[in-house]
């Protein structure tokens, strides 16, 4: 699997997770970075992958409760959300979120 990019809304399809959807701005300056590392445990990890830039979609930002730029939410069936991670550090703790989450 390959992380999408949203381009559409109508790609984000959330209803069979699990999902991880990874919210960004084009400002972030290690926005290309943080996606290295989601891309390194995506085929691990055992699901789907997302990348939205609010900035392209601004109305995720209310339906998603986002405070703050990077976030990550983990998002199970039916579009629940999990998890969301706003401090992300390192590539073990993100990974090891998903699978907790999986279990």
């Amino acid at each position: 699997m390959n992380m999408l990019f949203i381009t559409d809304e109508q790609e984000l399809d959330l209803k069979v997770g699990p999902s991880v959807v990874y919210f960004y701005a084009s400002w972030f300056l290690l926005q290309s970075k943080l996606v290295s590392l989601l891309t390194a445990i995506e085929q691990d990890a055992g699901c789907k992958f997302y990348a939205v830039d609010v900035e392209a979609f601004p109305g995720y930002i209310a339906k998603y409760k986002l405070a703050s730029l990077p976030t990550i939410k983990i998002i199970k069936d039916e579009g629940f959300v999990a998890k969301t991670l706003t401090k992300i550090s390192d590539i073990e703790s993100i990974a090891q979120e998903i699978h907790d989450v999986r279990q």
